[in-house]
């Protein structure tokens, strides 16, 4: 008996002791770096057929995005626009990859951009936050987008009240800060194994009802799912983030939404997959989660009800519209 008390507490203190590298790694929030000491990822030289490298100066820095038009685009009609947002080390190009929306932007016709996050300790990152020390450095990621989104629309043609953002862990916790700082321009937002900081859930205060859809899993040691584990955050001071349970919980609140979801459950790949849908909120928008049981820190390859992860995050943020 004695034993395996020991050999649990081991385990569980080595996981706990792993996701406090990792988190530490993830937003280093006490080290600030002056945009000038940043070099970004020369990624441009990644070739994907039927892509083009965009790039343009931001606040004295030269930034990138991979953008996609699909060819059913007649340039008639304005398009919708989708950012999706690499992790922290991730890139543009390994992340359109790994999350490819291309075949859906055919399907559905819709500008698709994956924006190059700048180099911080040689790792690709995103500031979530307005400038502060919960910030990794001094780049203008805010400014960034918006630079990026004018440009997008001055060269094709967009809908500007249908540009959504959807991220992958660090790039998640950017489409929330965009959702809380620049919500005027971003109709919804979706998260894969993501989530928001505590400074920006404390002062987060969008201009409108914002729709927002999240999957996580729940073997998430990164970032954990259950507030009780969340070992990255635990006193809830400013430095930390906020476990998946905070994240729908914000957002209900804020939303106004019913308070009692409406639930379902897939097996998909093996995989049990709850899903809850908030419903009723204010401007008729939606929180909708995706409870991945054993799931870790991936972006998911899902099959609930005939749809991938893909499908889910587009059939859901392309309902709602500024």
């Amino acid at each position: 008996m004695k034993y395996s008390i020991i050999r649990s507490f081991e385990r569980n203190f080595i996981k706990i002791l792993t996701a406090l590298l990792v988190c530490l790694q993830l937003w280093g929030c006490s080290v600030s770096k002056d945009s000038s000491e940043i070099d970004l990822k020369d990624s441009s030289n990644i070739n994907i057929p039927d892509t083009t490298w965009l790039e343009l100066n931001h606040d004295g820095v030269l930034r990138e995005a991979l953008v996609y038009l699909p060819k059913s685009s007649e340039g008639t009609e304005a398009i919708p626009l989708l950012l999706n947002f690499h992790g922290y080390g991730g890139s543009a190009a390994n992340h359109l990859l790994t999350s490819d929306f291309r075949q859906l932007a055919e399907e559905q016709i819709f500008l698709l951009a994956y924006p190059q996050g700048s180099l911080f300790d040689g790792s690709p990152h995103w500031n979530p936050s307005p400038p502060s020390a919960t910030n990794k450095s001094t780049v203008d990621d805010f400014g960034f987008i918006e630079s990026l989104v004018d440009n997008l629309s001055a060269n094709y043609r967009i809908d500007e009240k249908r540009v959504y953002a959807v991220g992958y862990s660090n790039g998640a916790m950017l489409a929330f800060g965009l959702a809380c700082y620049r919500g005027e321009r971003i109709a919804a937002v979706g998260s894969v194994s993501g989530t928001m900081l505590t400074d920006i859930g404390n002062l987060c205060q969008p201009p409108q009802p914002t729709a927002v859809i999240t999957l996580h899993g729940t073997q998430d040691y990164i970032l954990p799912y259950y507030t009780s584990d969340n070992v990255s955050n635990p006193k809830g001071d400013s430095s930390g983030s906020v476990s998946a349970e905070g994240v729908i919980e914000y957002w209900v609140d804020f939303n106004r939404t019913q308070s009692s979801p409406t639930e379902e459950t897939t097996i998909s790949s093996g995989q049990t997959v709850h899903s809850f849908v908030y419903a009723g909120g204010q401007e008729g928008v939606e929180v909708q989660h995706y409870q991945v049981i054993g799931g870790e820190h991936v972006w998911f390859d899902l099959q609930v009800a005939g749809f991938g992860t893909n499908e889910l995050i587009w059939n859901f943020l392309s309902r709602f519209r500024l």
